[in-house]
């Protein structure tokens, strides 16, 4: 039988090359995720994995979260915006 929704979704993420890649994101996140990369100008494919990685392991609502969060921010002083989101999405998994 084909796995259920809930089975996919707490499935762990596809390893490619142990690499988790966007198709691993819920499409919400995705397309969160690829706004908020042409709001802060940063490069949607060039994504650091472990981005993807932690976004994949909080979850749909609290990755759209992080990632709102992060597109909210004052991107005129934040020098490293891959490093920067990185840093949001470790403070929330560890909470």
């Amino acid at each position: 039988a084909p796995p259920t929704l809930a089975q996919l979704a707490a499935a762990p993420p596809r390893q490619n090359g142990g690499n988790t890649t966007h198709a691993d994101l819920p499409q919400s996140v995705q397309y969160a995720l690829s706004a908020a990369c042409m709001h802060c100008q940063m490069d949607y494919a060039a994504l650091p994995v472990p981005i993807l990685h932690g976004l994949r392991e909080m979850g749909e609502a609290q990755a759209c979260e992080t990632v709102n969060v992060f597109q909210g921010c004052d991107m005129a002083v934040v020098k490293n915006k891959p490093a920067y989101l990185m840093g949001l999405i470790k403070k929330r998994l560890n909470k």
